[in-house]
């Protein structure tokens, strides 16, 4: 019941009743021309016709929750795309230069859920959160982390793998959440929960 189209150097549009009515996702002033879905249609991949208008280059925009927000890949060549397919699967997607008539497979996308070990440190009303920050392929490094008490908003933490909380309540149970982000998105989340001793 979900389709997803582009208007030929336009706007990006997404039907959630089997294409009855439409919703405008996205638009571009120099417009997109094809997309492609993964087989559960989470994973998007779209490709502008033309970021520059002189010379006819753009740019590939990957989508990882149906559509509603899109990255764009700047870590990609602007070049002329005329086929970009996304694997049944999610995982990787293919792009042809229609310059150089190369074919190019390329791993996906964010990094993995952090697999963190945390260790405490409390004092009074305050409680301190440090791990050994997970790996990352040199291709697409972590730029930061971010973590949210409860269901509060997400803070950016930057690179550091330290979180130093205040104003807690001796005897109550706090949960954390942290993510990895690289330059594609984000990643799962860790949960952490810790009674507050002091």
């Amino acid at each position: 019941s979900s389709v997803v189209a582009v208007e030929q150097l336009g706007s990006i549009y997404q039907s959630s009743d089997s294409g009855v009515t439409w919703a405008k996702l996205a638009t571009a002033g120099t417009g997109f021309n094809g997309v492609s879905s993964s087989n559960d249609g989470k994973t998007l991949a779209t490709y502008e016709v033309n970021e520059d208008q002189d010379n006819g280059l753009g740019r590939i925009h990957l989508s990882f929750d149906a559509g509603k927000t899109w990255i764009k890949q700047t870590a990609l060549p602007a070049l002329t795309w005329p086929v970009v397919s996304v694997a049944g699967s999610g995982t990787s997607f293919i792009a042809m230069d229609a310059i150089s008539q190369v074919y190019t497979s390329i791993e996906l996308f964010a990094p993995t859920t952090p697999k963190i070990k945390v260790t405490y440190k409390f004092s009074k009303g305050k409680a301190q959160l440090k791990w050994v920050r997970p790996a990352a392929t040199p291709e697409r490094p972590i730029l930061r982390f971010e973590y949210r008490v409860g269901s509060g908003k997400w803070i950016s933490m930057k690179l550091t793998s330290t979180i130093n909380l205040t104003k807690l309540t001796k005897g109550k149970t706090y949960v954390v959440q942290v993510r990895a982000v690289n330059q594609v998105g984000n990643s799962g989340v860790t949960t952490l929960r810790f009674k507050q001793k002091l």
